[in-house]
């Protein structure tokens, strides 16, 4: 057996990968001083176990022996170093005729070992190498300076190195190892006396306890009995009166929507009719004019008859005839005037019944969109409401599920409702609270170890633990406050994830929890990192070289070592699970709660809107008639007046004709047109 080939990788001075082969042609390594011949030596006997930095020419820790970069390459955060012997004669014994010895330091101080690839302990390599000359104090193997110590050592150490030649060295050590288990039994024979003698002082209280125990189980089984018994028929009524109250909404919601349609048709007739009854009252109005046209002429006719008739009554030199005519025309002038400002205020109140005519237009067409806006607010605000009572209905269910311990093992359930057992806490996954976005990496990142019972230290679990044997009634796991380390992530390994952008965080820092439990919660989640996807999971596992557990959001794992878990999860949700779906159904709850109130104070702010717009069309159609009826009215003084200026004219133009002698034509004439 010989040692064929070295290769070191971040070793001290060995920042890149070294392979130092050695065959029968190399007799030794030369090199001027800092060379690293030394590192040589210090790397096998770093490989074959040497705990001791000093030893290793470090500093203060054994970190130090990791490449800790220069001016131009950065650090590195991990020394490997491996010897490969040919094993051809069989003097290690092992099968193998190659035999591979690894070993990897991490900069957090954490180390590996290897025999031929697989992961081992520094015991199975120390008991391999053990009387072949090759240990880690072996005489084979002699530093800078250390001939005149081996020399000057006491006779107990020299022996050690004789022994190690001669090849019983292991045998030595298994006889020291063989005495120090006999001790140790020894010592537990004693212990265990000490424990049967005190149980068999406490065997008769516990009898008592047991008996009490076994009638207090049989009295639960009863009350649970009878409790389920009592949650099914309250269950059955509360769906009964759900369903009955449930038909009852449906059906007042429908008379609601059919009301509200048939107010709508009606509010759509009554403007049809109120459209129809302005057309009817300008048709009417337009007969009006037509009669007071008519009415008007007939009255012209008689006046200029009549005329005629008294005409004949003057003489031409009567000086009163030129009184009339003085008279007439001061009438004419004043009666024109007034024709002009009845005529211009027609023109204005015409302008204001065809602005009023518009501006009702307007208002009847935003009153149909309030009310269409109205009827939808309505119809989603009842959709709302339902979905706000089937959600509290599932908020109820699971609220009800989750009290009674929901899918908790019943050994678990046991143990927690035991009101006797002392120190009791909770399970880890009741403990844990956690935003809906991380549940499923909680959920997996636990998995069994969510039913683990927190529990204050040894004894109240060893307490349980009986409990539960005695009345046959399962296992759980319980984890003590007073023993159980917390975990955690290396500083460097964090700082180079911290910007990278498919990391999201450490788990423990994603959860919330009482700072009371900090260690339960740190051992189990500290030193797990959470990732966006399977594919940033499995390229932050190969940057930290696969040194921790990594999960993602959607619930893969990539573990330890590389090996990755997925697809689906389980359809039997768990209590995280059961607890996230509650929180969001909450959440759900809340938002919905908050968008029925906006929604219900649109409603109100809609409705008043909609009296406020039918206030306005009242008002405006108000001010139409009373603007119609005083276009009527100032249209028939203006008719009025006209004729009154008609037949002034007309006796004007008599009167001129009395003075002409052109009266008979005029006779003429009007009898034509009475006749």
């Amino acid at each position: 057996m010989y040692l064929k080939e070295i290769i070191a990788t971040g070793f001290k001075s060995f920042a890149d990968k070294t392979n130092i082969i050695l065959d029968d042609k190399i007799t030794c390594i030369v090199g001027p001083n800092g060379s690293g011949k030394s590192n040589v030596v210090d790397a096998v006997r770093f490989v074959l176990g040497e705990q001791s930095i000093k030893s290793l020419r470090g500093g203060s820790n054994m970190s130090d022996v990791i490449f800790s970069g220069s001016k131009t390459r950065n650090l590195l955060n991990v020394a490997s170093v491996n010897l490969i012997f040919d094993n051809s004669d069989h003097y290690l014994k092992v099968p193998y005729e190659e035999v591979s010895i690894k070993r990897r330091l991490y900069r957090n101080g954490e180390n590996e070992y290897f025999l031929n690839g697989e992961k081992c302990r520094l015991k199975d390599i120390t008991n391999l190498l053990l009387d072949s000359g090759m240990g880690k104090e072996a005489f084979n193997i002699i530093s800078q300076g250390e001939i005149n110590k081996i020399l000057s050592n006491s006779a107990s150490d020299r022996r050690v190195i004789f022994e190690e030649a001669a090849g019983v060295l292991k045998y030595r050590k298994r006889k020291e190892e063989s005495l120090r288990k006999l001790i140790r039994t020894n010592d537990n024979l004693i212990r265990i006396s000490d424990i049967i003698a005190e149980l068999e002082r406490q065997i008769e209280p516990l009898r008592e306890q047991s008996e009490q125990a076994n009638q207090y189980l049989e009295n639960k089984k009863g009350l649970e009995q009878i409790e389920v018994a009592l949650a099914v028929r309250d269950i059955h009524n509360i769906n009964y009166e759900y369903q009955q109250a449930k038909e009852k909404i449906e059906t007042l919601e429908k008379d609601i929507l059919t009301l509200t349609s048939e107010k709508d048709a009606d509010d759509l007739k009554l403007d049809h009719k109120k459209n129809q009854l302005v057309l009817l009252e300008k048709e009417l109005n337009d007969y009006n004019n037509k009669l007071l046209a008519i009415v008007k002429e007939v009255e012209k006719i008689n006046g200029e008859k009549n005329i005629i008739q008294e005409r004949s009554k003057y003489k031409a030199e009567d000086t009163k005839i030129y009184d009339n005519v003085v008279s007439l025309k001061e009438k004419n002038k004043i009666t024109e005037n007034k024709v002009n400002v009845l005529e211009t205020e027609c023109q204005e109140i015409n302008k204001t019944i065809t602005e009023l005519k518009d501006s009702l237009n307007s208002l009847n067409k935003n009153m149909q969109e309030k009310r269409l806006k109205f009827n939808s607010l309505n119809k989603d605000y009842v959709n709302k409401k339902h979905e706000k009572i089937d959600i509290e209905h599932k908020i109820e269910v699971l609220k009800d599920y989750l009290s009674r311990g929901g899918n908790l093992f019943n050994s678990v359930k046991a143990v927690l409702n035991n009101p006797r057992l002392k120190g009791i806490h909770n399970t880890i996954g009741n403990l844990i609270t956690v935003d809906n976005l991380y549940s499923k990496a909680l959920d997996v990142s636990l998995s069994s170890s969510s039913q683990f019972i927190v529990v204050d230290n040894e004894i109240n679990a060893k307490e349980a633990i009986t409990y539960l044997k005695n009345n046959n009634l399962g296992r759980a796991t319980f984890f003590p406050l007073s023993v159980i380390k917390p975990k955690g992530i290396d500083e460097n390994t964090l700082i180079s994830l911290t910007n990278d952008k498919g990391f999201v965080g450490i788990l423990s820092d994603l959860v919330n929890y009482d700072e009371f439990f900090r260690k339960i919660i740190l051992n189990q989640l500290g030193n797990v990192l959470v990732a966006t996807n399977i594919d940033e999971a499995n390229r932050l596992s190969r940057k930290i070289y696969a040194r921790y557990k990594i999960v993602s959001l959607d619930g893969d794992i990539i573990h330890v070592g590389g090996s990755i878990t997925g697809g689906n999860l389980s359809k039997n949700k768990s209590l995280i699970a059961e607890k996230g779906e509650l929180e969001d159904l909450s959440q759900r709850n809340i938002t919905l709660e908050e968008l029925i109130k906006e929604i219900d104070l649109d409603i109100k702010k809609v409705d008043v809107e909609i009296k406020d717009c039918e206030n306005k069309i009242y008002e405006t159609n108000t001010l139409l008639i009373q603007q119609q009826e005083l276009f009527s009215t100032k249209n028939n003084e203006l008719i009025t007046m006209e004729n009154e200026l008609d037949n002034t004219k007309f006796d004007l133009k008599t009167l001129d004709n009395v003075i002409n002698d052109s009266i008979s034509k005029e006779e003429e004439k009007i009898i034509d047109l009475y006749y």
